[in-house]
Parts: C-alpha cells; structure tokens; sequence
C-alpha cells in the first residue's frame, strides 16, 4: 500500500507554481521511498525530475540514494513517460 501521499507536508505560499521550491519537494515525494528529507536533498543536489535528464551516477550522490533506489527511481519515472 502506497503510503507516502498521506505523509506529504501540505501547501504553502505559492502552491502548485514550479519553481516554488515546497512544491518541488512535494512531487518528489511521490516517488518510490522517498520522503520528506530524500526529496529535499534530491531538489537542491539536481531539481525537479520534469525533465529528468540526470544521470544516475548523479542521482546517487545525493544522501541516501545508493544503486538500487536510484533504479528503482528511474524504473518508475520511465513507467510515466509512456
């Protein structure tokens, strides 16, 4: 059971908008194992994953992505391109 939209900080100031950055962090959030800390880390080390043009090796820099989430990541950002 998907769990993580429960936990997810509610709106604020310019909600919805992009570039604001609480907002950026609460679409990441919705990826798999990532919660409010990991997607915070994940939005200042390489943004929003909009255009997700970061590679791996990048997204395993971050704090507490090692191989297996970072693929799991992507497994799932491929699912939603199609």
């Amino acid at each position: 059971e998907h769990v993580s939209l429960e936990r997810r900080p509610g709106p604020s100031g310019m909600w919805g908008v992009p570039t604001n950055e609480d907002y950026q962090r609460h679409l990441v959030q919705g990826l798999p194992g990532v919660g409010v800390e990991l997607a915070k880390r994940i939005v200042e080390r390489v943004g929003v994953p909009f255009t997700w043009k970061v590679p791996m090796e990048e997204l395993m820099k971050v704090e507490g992505i090692g191989k297996k989430k970072a693929e799991t990541i992507y497994k799932t950002l491929e699912e939603v391109e199609r």
